[in-house]
């Protein structure tokens, strides 16, 4: 052959049989040209073939169709010869193309051109390019991060772990590129795709370290660029040394079969490193047994937003530093398995809530979203949309996945037509498929609300407080919030019910042809009438919740009334009248949303017999083509498909409709009127003593702007250490100056400015639902020395040695029940505790005996702890400056010396 040396290739006698497409192993079909004539060796139709490089030796071709047996071109007295095992192809494989891409020239055993696996490297490097860079700049900004561990044997498996992939991604690249000049100098040619792959994965490789040092010490968790980057490295090299292994001349290429094991082994080892992720965190202490309780072990009191009770200290969660497959696949939840399985798991087991993930964080981003509507739109902002926007993202994913799976469902009647189609093509008359094709087909086939309505709750205006009933409020954050919380579930199922009616059909069309519109028809044709269902279910379900406000707004007057109605034996009135409510109206409309809901739930039942029995009669009277196996099963099956997503569909509406009903609720009532913002003025604690840290100046002040003024021409300074009394007859107003100091009411005229932190105690003791403690701190920081000191000043002693635990005794709703004067006293507490500048008191000690009272008032300890204090009560001798309320009718005020 010219330009070859001019020697024709001796070929063995030793042939065996094998199917597949052309395989230039080492150097692929790429680059190939046709020369001379065709030749008859053993039956194959065998051409000499020249490269388009002048140094290579010839190759031959077998291009027989069907089994063509295996041709070994013995090169052995050639110099510049390429040892290559030359499979049998079809005939219409093209030899003068770089690469094949027809699906047909593609075996299941990964046998692919060597420049389709050099494109294959390609993905890595798109991938550590974009979203590496991506992810580079975001680190770039992130200030460092300290180890949380203090153990050394962590931080040294940490530095071991980021110097070892600095050293596997080095050695890839050393490899990767001797790999490359193997091939030059073994062969004494270059393909240009197996160039331009070898210089960019290597180059990618070298790009990956900085992101792998910024990531080690500005991350907690691995980062998803390069496990993407590593696992795609992973796939291309395994594709890679599958296509390799396949081939029965490895014997004759050990470097080049060593180098790429090598490879494959590094980069299989940086993929599970970075898994791993770092260890100077303390995250993997639990789960590798290392005894590192710092490490794992951190205390609420560490993050000033969520200070609680530093005595239970709690876990802080693995899912902080958990990467995206440990995210996936639940890894990170394995230490609480091995806790649980060998141990009863308490609450101070359980890990805290990571930061984005507590209330007040996804409230405030909630709250972020709902100002924006209420500024866009002050007259009809939208709550859907505020809650689209706040926390759409991860419902987005969630739907993408879901279709994604359904997806792959709905695969299984595809493969199930192949699979029909290939038993048929072993058939008498019909060519069979190789076995393996079956074998493939086989194995696939089996292959934040709640925290804005209280936020809304605490800032309601009078007036609107004053016709809302707690009832409405604990309705809405009970019932309408879990029904959007349900709606919110069931979204994906909605878009998935979609997206699993529009699959089977293009499926059925595909199959049936324009027969299966006809049962698309019917689908269509019902919709309107679902329309018209839940549209009337709104409204029966409107009524509904006006019904169900109505009850418990009664059953709470009844409940707060209930001595009174015991009394005068008022019991059949008030049974009548609840009755009325909800037996006549309430479950008369819930048996009308019943039967709404089942009629809707039967209909969609029935549609999928209808679609199958009218695609099926419009086929057989249109087509001239029988119902054979392979069309009347697959059909069937995705039928039966169709079930499952209609039903689901007519229960996802039934639930939109009341999730519809009770955001319209929610979303009255966020727009409802607030108080008055700018009432009060609030601002530092100021440390000078001539600046008072309550100052009234000419204030006028009303509950409603509707109503008349309550308090007018108020002028009053209070400085640090003031300890004040404010007197007066019954509804003289002493309760309204106080709310006029919490904003409560609407300011008219004048300024009010408060100085420092304002801790109130109401007049009515209120009491959390926990333990004694816990309600005397309120969230606060634990101070054993303050906590005693205030005990003994409020006259707790006695009575916390009466209870069996103390202050660990459970109060509220599911513990012992309190007097009024211990309420009172442990409210009293709760104030003091709060450390505050400014203690406002609202006649505190009015339900505690004599004698306690005059101990409370005359405890030196407690005194120095209430800074400048506004007591509300009848105690007033001890008060050394004294605010007198005359009579409502002349509503002026007068300061006493």
């Amino acid at each position: 052959m010219p330009g070859c040396g001019g020697q024709d290739a001796q070929f063995d006698s030793s042939h065996r049989k094998s199917s597949g497409f052309l395989t230039a192993f080492g150097l692929g079909p790429c680059g190939l040209t046709a020369r001379g004539p065709s030749r008859q060796l053993n039956g194959a139709t065998c051409q000499k073939v020249q490269p388009r490089c002048t140094k290579f030796a010839l190759h031959v071709i077998c291009t027989e169709h069907q089994s063509c047996p295996s041709v070994l071109a013995g090169f052995s007295n050639l110099k510049n010869a390429s040892a290559v095992i030359i499979r049998g192809t079809s005939p219409t494989t093209t030899l003068h193309g770089r690469c094949p891409l027809s699906f047909s020239a593609w075996n299941p055993l990964l046998d692919l051109p060597l420049c389709f696996q050099s494109s294959l490297h390609l993905i890595p490097c798109l991938l550590i390019v974009i979203y590496g860079s991506v992810n580079l700049y975001k680190l770039s900004r992130r200030p460092l991060i300290q180890p949380k561990s203090t153990n050394p044997a962590l931080i040294k498996i940490s530095r071991l772990t980021y110097l070892s992939k600095l050293l596997l991604i080095i050695a890839i690249s050393i490899i990767q590129l001797a790999y490359s000049l193997f091939l030059l100098t073994r062969f004494g040619w270059w393909d240009p795709s197996q160039c331009i792959s070898s210089l960019l994965l290597s180059a990618s490789l070298l790009y990956a370290i900085p992101l792998h040092h910024l990531s080690h010490q500005r991350s907690q968790r691995s980062s998803t660029s390069l496990l993407f980057f590593h696992l795609s490295l992973v796939i291309t090299s395994a594709i890679e040394l599958c296509s390799l292994l396949n081939h029965s001349s490895v014997s004759q290429l050990p470097y080049q079969t060593s180098l790429l094991i090598i490879r494959s082994f590094l980069v299989v080892t940086l993929f599970v490193l970075e898994c791993l992720g770092p260890f100077k965190y303390g995250h993997h202490a639990f789960s590798l047994g290392i005894k590192d309780k710092h490490a794992h072990r951190h205390l609420i009191s560490q993050d000033k937003s969520a200070q609680a009770d530093s005595s239970h200290p709690r876990l802080e969660s693995p899912l902080i530093y958990a990467n995206m497959f440990s995210r996936l696949a639940f890894g990170w939840m394995t230490p609480m398995m091995r806790l649980g399985k060998s141990q009863y798991l308490t609450e101070d087991d359980l890990w805290i809530l990571p930061r984005t993930d507590q209330t007040d964080a996804l409230t405030n981003q909630l709250q972020q979203t709902w100002s924006r509507q209420l500024s866009r739109a002050p007259s009809s902002p939208s709550l859907i949309r505020a809650i689209a926007q706040a926390y759409g993202g991860p419902y987005l994913l969630a739907a993408l996945l879901k279709c994604i799976q359904d997806i792959l469902q709905f695969s299984q009647p595809q493969l199930l037509r192949r699979l029909l189609n290939f038993a048929d093509s072993y058939s008498p008359g019909n060519q069979p498929k190789p076995a393996s094709c079956g074998y493939m087909i086989s194995a696939l086939m089996f292959l934040c609300l709640l925290g804005l309505i209280y936020q809304k709750s605490l800032v309601l205006s009078n007036k609107e407080i004053s016709g809302r009933a707690t009832g409405d409020i604990v309705n809405l954050m009970s019932t309408d919030i879990s029904r959007i919380q349900d709606s919110c579930a069931d979204g994906v199922v909605l878009v998935s019910s979609l997206f699993q009616i529009t699959l089977p059909f293009i499926s059925l069309y595909n199959m049936l042809g324009w027969s299966a519109f006809g049962g698309a028809a019917v689908v269509l044709l019902s919709i309107p009438l679902n329309i018209a269902l839940a549209r009337l279910q709104s409204k029966l379900q409107t009524m509904q919740m006006e019904y169900k406000d109505s009850r418990i707004r009664l059953m709470n007057e009844i409940l707060n009334n209930i001595r009174s109605i015991k009394l005068y034996t008022w019991e059949n009135a008030f049974t009548k009248k609840l009755s009325a409510i909800r037996n006549d109206r309430e479950l008369g409309t819930l048996r009308k949303i019943g039967y709404l809901s089942s009629a809707s739930l039967s209909l969609w039942t029935f549609i999928p017999f209808l679609v199958a029995f009218l695609a099926f009669s419009i086929f057989s009277f249109v087509s001239d083509t029988p119902l054979t196996p392979a069309l009347v099963f697959p059909s069937i099956l995705l039928f039966q498909l169709l079930q499952t997503p209609l039903t689901a569909l007519s229960m996802v509406i039934s639930e939109w409709v009341e999730a519809y009903v009770s955001a319209n609720r929610i979303c009255k009532f966020l727009t409802t009127k607030e108080l008055q913002e700018d009432a009060v003025i609030r601002s530092a604690y100021s440390t000078d003593g001539d600046v008072p840290l309550v100052e009234v100046k000419d204030a006028h002040f009303t509950w409603s702007s509707s109503m008349a003024c309550t308090l007018s021409g108020i002028r009053l300074s209070v400085f640090g250490g003031d300890l004040v009394a404010v007197v007066g007859r019954v509804g003289s107003g002493k309760s309204s100056l106080l709310s006029e100091l919490l904003g409560e009411m609407v300011n008219q005229s004048g300024t009010v400015q408060l100085r420092g932190k304002v801790a109130y105690a109401a007049q009515t003791p209120w009491l959390l639902s926990t333990t004694l403690k816990e309600n005397i701190l309120f969230g606060a920081e634990y101070n054993e020395e303050l906590y005693q000191t205030i005990i003994k000043a409020c006259a707790l002693t006695d009575d916390l040695a009466m209870l069996k635990d103390g202050d660990e005794t459970q109060v509220g709703e599911k513990g012992i029940t309190l007097s009024g004067g211990q309420k009172a006293r442990i409210s009293l507490a709760r104030t003091i505790y709060a450390r505050a500048d400014v203690y406002l008191l609202d006649d505190p000690l009015s339900s505690v005996d004599v004698h306690v009272a005059v101990h409370t008032q005359e405890y030196p300890p407690a005194a120095k702890k209430l800074s400048t204090s506004f007591p509300p009560t009848y105690f007033h001798s001890t008060a050394s400056d004294a605010i007198a309320l005359p009579e409502k009718k002349n509503k002026k005020v007068a300061q006493i010396k």
